[in-house]
């Protein structure tokens, strides 16, 4: 839990770029200290992993000193590309040990990669279910080495559709969002991202990057198409009550008002950002341009505060 840090910082890797924010919490509010986002030269993050340490670590030391080098304790938010997730039934056996013997011998099947070099997670959530997470070790060793050198710590890593499932608790509180299917889209130029959990339990968090989504497809078009995809995967067409919410620097009032009418379910922009989640900012932080691509990041930062 988030009681030894002043504030923690959240860390979004993309191919492309990468987000930090840090958050403080005051309270019973959470409020928003430092914000910085930094692109990445090609080649440096490829599927998930810091290629380019080198690279990577001078990226990280310019964005944490535009962070303004606030909360040295970092929540790392792996992107879907470089993880594995799913959502557990109820666990078979009843005691600590048992459970993790069950969910090893679950690692040990599911995992592409030898056992020893797989890392491997899992929280628990509601109704004795449990999100399970699998990645290379290798991404989290790299990442806690070029954190280390230049003096911040690493101190939680998580699946990018755990960061996903806290700003839709923030956004929609309450057993509203424990009884409801609810999907988070992020649009961004290079990156369209879709989560989507029912009733609390992830079903399914993938991204695609197209090369012409930003080009010769309307974004609009291209973003029905990938949801309709999703939604026939995960076989929830005949869900009715759906929440969606659409994030990113391409969301715009246009799309949602698309989707509002194609699915026939309420839609809400989370723009501006901090505003919707009900955060303060400090007074000297200008966010400009470059708030709607901290969605992911944001929610890292909240790690410690709503689960």
């Amino acid at each position: 839990m988030r009681n030894k840090y002043t504030a923690i910082t959240g860390l979004d890797v993309q191919q492309n770029s990468i987000a930090l924010v840090s958050l403080v919490h005051e309270c019973a509010s959470v409020r928003l200290v430092g914000a910085a986002y930094q692109a990445l030269p090609p080649g440096v993050v490829e599927q998930g992993e810091w290629r380019d340490r080198e690279v990577m670590q001078d990226v990280l030391r310019r964005g944490y000193a535009a962070l303004g080098e606030r909360g040295r304790a970092v929540v790392l938010s792996i992107s879907n590309e470089a993880v594995i997730t799913m959502e557990l039934a109820p666990l078979s056996f009843p005691f600590a040990h048992q459970s993790c013997a069950e969910i090893r011998d679950l690692v040990t099947r599911l995992s592409p990669w030898p056992l020893a070099d797989t890392a491997a997670a899992w929280s628990s959530r509601a109704e004795g279910r449990a999100l399970l997470a699998i990645c290379r070790a290798d991404v989290i060793q790299a990442s806690r080495r070029c954190l280390r050198t230049i003096g911040l710590q690493l101190q939680h890593v998580e699946p990018e559709c755990q960061s996903h499932w806290r700003l839709l608790c923030q956004l929609w509180r309450g057993p509203v969002i424990n009884r409801s299917t609810v999907v988070l889209v992020i649009v961004q130029t290079d990156l369209l991202c879709i989560s989507i959990f029912h009733h609390g339990g992830l079903r399914l968090s993938h991204s695609v990057v197209p090369n012409d989504m930003a080009s010769t497809q309307p974004t609009a078009s291209y973003v029905v198409e990938e949801l309709q995809k999703t939604f026939d995967q995960i076989g929830t067409n005949g869900v009715t009550t759906r929440l969606i919410a659409v994030m990113g620097g391409l969301a715009e009032a246009s799309l949602c008002d698309v989707l509002q009418n194609t699915f026939a379910a309420p839609v809400t922009l989370l723009s501006p950002l901090t505003g919707l989640l009900e955060m303060t900012k400090a007074s000297s932080l200008s966010l400009a341009d470059i708030e709607p691509r901290l969605g992911v990041a944001l929610g890292s930062a909240l790690w410690g505060y709503n689960g």
